[in-house]
């Protein structure tokens, strides 16, 4: 006859990161988590799953079937999510998505860059939809794990458009500065730009996708000096950089073709 001991197992700290792991991977909160399936074995609550995930009021056992059903679960969620969606885009106009780790850290460099705060940015943002300030801070912080593809779309499009944060008494044309004069630059032709915006308009691979997708690029080369290029702040570049950001851009587009 079997006890309720063997209907459970002991969380040790292996089975608990384990647990944990499982469920960060899918970009979810634990109510987020269980509202994606139908059929969640009896007495499973989001509750449950904080309790174990975080060692609260002393939890060292769970139903062996929340643990399984919970690592099966998040493992074909992880799966999907880094199958059909590694770029947000991808999401813009459907229902909330995971908030991907690669988002998170476009949207917190761009924080960085401007200096603004999220409150500044939406105060300032004439979509008539918009999310809210303390949603996207939930965003930030870890706290909301999931939101309308739009909205993400929309606020770091907001950010985007700001310059680089100036010091106290320093002028804006000393951190961005035109490279014209320095040895190995050169002015970007307009030729060349207005591909360069093509390729943002319609795929979205720049400034940031095409970095994470392709080989390392030149030493100096970032995603930010490709955005102040886009936007006008910077007219000119090293040549070696332009090529590589066009070549990259078009061997991405093509990949993607050929998979049409």
């Amino acid at each position: 006859m079997a006890t309720d001991q063997d209907d459970h197992i002991k969380l040790d700290n292996t089975k608990r990161s384990k647990l944990r792991k499982a469920i960060k991977a899918t970009g979810l909160s634990p109510f987020r988590l269980l509202k994606s399936v139908q059929n969640v074995p009896k007495g499973l609550t989001s509750s449950t799953i904080s309790k174990a995930c975080d060692n609260v009021d002393g939890t060292d056992y769970i139903d062996r079937r929340h643990f399984e059903f919970l690592i099966n679960l998040s493992t074909r969620l992880a799966k999907e999510r880094k199958e059909l969606a590694p770029d947000y885009r991808y999401w813009l106009g459907k229902k909330r998505k995971p908030i991907s780790d690669e988002y998170l850290e476009e949207l917190k460099a761009e924080m960085r860059r401007t200096g603004r705060s999220i409150e500044s940015v939406l105060k300032r943002c004439k979509a008539i939809e918009k999310p809210s300030a303390d949603s996207v801070r939930g965003w930030v912080t870890g706290d909301i794990a999931t939101a309308i593809p739009s909205d993400m779309g929309l606020v770091l499009k907001e950010y985007q458009q700001y310059p680089v944060k100036q010091k106290q008494g320093e002028k804006l044309e000393a951190i961005t500065p035109d490279l014209k004069n320095r040895v190995g630059y050169e002015p970007i032709c307009e030729q060349d730009l207005t591909t360069l915006r093509r390729y943002r308009k319609k795929t979205g691979i720049l400034p940031s996708i095409v970095f994470r997708e392709s080989p390392k690029p030149p030493e100096g080369l970032t995603h930010h000096m490709v955005q102040l290029w886009l936007d006008g702040k910077t007219k000119s570049a090293k040549a070696e950089h332009i090529k590589w950001v066009l070549h990259q851009s078009q061997r991405l587009l093509k990949e993607v073709l050929d998979l049409g």
